[in-house]
């Protein structure tokens, strides 16, 4: 499944003190990839507006070789971070190897890279908002129908919660026809 989600999401991290701004360090997120490319897209001017807010930073990572002359060039990178820093702080969102790929053979594009990684980012937090609502609505539908189930499983320390189908009503069963 592709997806872009969402690793760290914080606010800003300063110095000693509280003095001097400090950057958040991608490598920590990391288990058993390496970054091999990185590429900055600092916020700009543009038609008279400012996109300064934002500075955008694509990590393309790469899981280490064990036989380093084996086809370089096959799966070049096997995800993508992109690290992004505004006013309330630090984000990093993970993407798969199609979007690595993607977007290492944008090109030189800085203007169009920047646009591309809010575009992702923002659709990806659309898209986890709207589930969020749509689910809170089922849940809320399902318990006013009766329909919202709970089991508590004590040898486990666990309670199993599920939605029981609607019925239909009034359709005749085929074998009485």
């Amino acid at each position: 499944m592709h997806a872009l989600t969402c690793l760290h999401r914080g606010g800003h991290l300063y110095g000693p003190n509280g003095y001097g701004e400090r950057q958040f360090d991608p490598v920590s997120l990391l288990t058993s990839e390496e970054i091999v490319e990185t590429r900055d897209l600092p916020g700009f001017v543009h038609d008279r507006v400012t996109y300064e807010s934002h500075h955008f930073w694509i990590h393309f990572c790469r899981y280490p070789r064990r036989k380093p002359n084996i086809n370089p060039d096959d799966e070049r990178f096997s995800s993508v971070l992109i690290r992004v820093h505004h006013g309330g702080g630090w984000e990093v969102w993970r993407g798969d190897r199609m979007l690595a790929a993607a977007l290492h053979r944008y090109g030189d594009d800085d203007i169009g890279a920047f646009w591309m990684c809010w575009s992702l980012i923002d659709i990806a937090t659309s898209a986890r908002s709207a589930g969020r609502q749509d689910s809170a609505v089922e849940y809320r539908q399902a318990f006013a129908d009766g329909r919202l189930k709970k089991r508590k499983l004590p040898r486990r320390s666990e309670v199993k919660i599920w939605i029981e189908p609607k019925r239909t009503t009034g359709t005749a069963d085929p074998g009485q026809l």
